[in-house]
């Protein structure tokens, strides 16, 4: 947690769903909660952001320091299942140093995933909650691993809290517990009641259908291309060099009859067919990020095939060869992804600055107060600004729209370089057929006011800066 708290100085806008989450989060403490408006409803990240709501301006920033550390907990217990599943048996500081090598090698492709991008520290700047959902995954192999069942579970429980792909896995885990431990029948029953309960209670409540969040999911339905577009990504989560290491894995796994690294590999195979089912049948968007969970035990395997591999070579002159190869082959792979690391990180800081100039253009335009005054809210993005509006102005998600309409109301326009806030002005008029008036000019944001009654705008002339 420490360093999650540490990276708070890097500038980080949280990302869409995120700032949803917070403002679910708020609504819910004071039981207003409404669930249009914004993406689909998730209990887990909800669960979290309501007990840092009421902490008020300090919320988003308590939120990133619990989702950064899910984060980091992801890499920790990555590095410990892969060290861990080689260290089986090996024994001597051999054995050991295989064991960090496993883990290291892990860790690297984890970092590098689960896109090109790589989005992995990307999502780790957001406050995202798909690192966290690696985390509940490496962690509830751990504690399965260590024989503890029950908290296996309950981190499996939490995990189908935030994907629904781990629906059936869970179920599935459910029975076999039920079925070994009589003690552990009233946790199961209290997780089966839990996981539906949470997920579509709220939303019910919320929006008035148990269904909106997997209505709010849904994409296109009709892209014949959806199937592939999914296999693409699940062949994008890691580098190629992991996939083959994992592959060698589940070579080395059958030839050793080791059913723990089979039922890794078929549980990460399981996974991936899942989200492209759901995104090719269902029309629900199969994101790389929702491929993590996947993809982490990929990265675990492809720890402990690299350094299974390397076992095998026994001679100097083969060691030579292999570290030839691997700089080779694996180098350019690896630097190839970790230079989109920076590109990652510039566009989430580009964004912060943007995100933070909505409390200057709010002050401007006259205030919290003077701009709900005017009528319909609106910001010409629909993407994290919009719900940050919501946020900052602490009003429900379906109350900022993306377009002002022809009523009433305030429009938040990005500022283009160089722009000009009259020629603007003239276009918002135009097309809304309302009288438009300059509210407030900051570097990253224009405001105006659209058929504001007098007085109404809070009569403070437009900030410059």
């Amino acid at each position: 947690m420490g360093v999650a708290v540490a990276t708070l100085a890097v500038p980080a806008a949280i990302a869409y769903d995120p700032y949803a989450w917070l403002v679910w989060g708020r609504e819910i403490g004071r039981w207003q909660l409404d669930t249009t408006g914004g993406p689909s409803w998730k209990p887990l990240p909800v669960v979290g952001t309501a007990l840092v709501a009421p902490f008020g301006g300090w919320a988003p920033a308590l939120w990133l320091v619990v989702a950064r550390t899910g984060a980091l907990l992801a890499i920790v217990g990555t590095y410990r299942v892969a060290a861990r599943l080689v260290a089986r048996g090996a024994v001597g500081s051999a054995g050991r140093a295989a064991s960090r090598w496993a883990g290291a090698v892990a860790v690297g492709a984890l970092v590098l995933s689960p896109d090109p991008g790589p989005r992995y520290v990307r999502l780790y700047l957001e406050g995202h909650s798909a690192p966290l959902t690696a985390a509940l995954t490496v962690w509830a192999i751990d504690r399965h691993l260590d024989g503890r069942h029950g908290a296996a579970l309950v981190l499996g429980g939490l995990l189908a809290l935030d994907r629904p792909e781990a629906w059936p896995f869970l179920a599935a885990y459910a029975v076999w517990v039920w079925r070994r431990d009589r003690r552990l029948r009233a946790l199961v029953a209290s997780v089966g009641i839990a996981v539906p309960a949470l997920w579509f209670g709220p939303d019910w409540w919320g929006s008035g259908s148990p269904l909106n969040g997997a209505d709010s999911a849904r994409v296109l339905t009709d892209d014949t291309h959806r199937a592939l577009d999914g296999l693409r990504r699940v062949a994008e989560t890691v580098i190629a060099p992991a996939w083959v290491a994992a592959g060698a894995a589940v070579v080395d796994g059958w030839r050793r009859r080791d059913r723990i690294v089979l039922g890794l590999a078929a549980g990460a195979a399981g996974w991936f067919v899942l989200v492209v089912a759901m995104g090719a049948a269902l029309g629900y968007a199969a994101l790389s990020r929702f491929l993590l969970p996947g993809a982490v035990v990929v990265c675990v395997l492809a720890g402990v095939g690299a350094v299974r591999v390397a076992a095998r070579l026994r001679s100097r002159r083969a060691q030579v060869v292999a570290v030839v190869v691997l700089v080779v082959l694996v180098a350019p792979a690896v630097v190839w992804r970790a230079t989109g690391i920076v590109g990652q990180v510039d566009d989430v800081v580009t964004r912060d600055h943007q995100v933070d100039d909505l409390d200057a253009a709010i002050t401007a335009a006259g205030g919290d107060l003077a701009v709900e005054a005017c009528g319909r809210i609106a910001a010409r993005d629909a993407g994290v600004p919009r719900v940050a509006l919501a946020w900052k102005l602490d009003v429900p998600m379906a109350d900022v729209a993306t377009r002002p309409g022809r009523v009433p109301g305030t429009l938040f326009v990005p500022r283009p370089p160089a722009a000009d806030s009259a020629r603007e002005a003239r276009r918002v008029a135009r097309r809304t057929g309302g009288a438009v008036e300059v509210a407030a000019v900051t570097r990253h944001w224009l405001v105006y006011r659209i058929d504001c009654e007098p007085g109404a705008g809070g009569g403070q002339s437009p900030g410059v800066d």
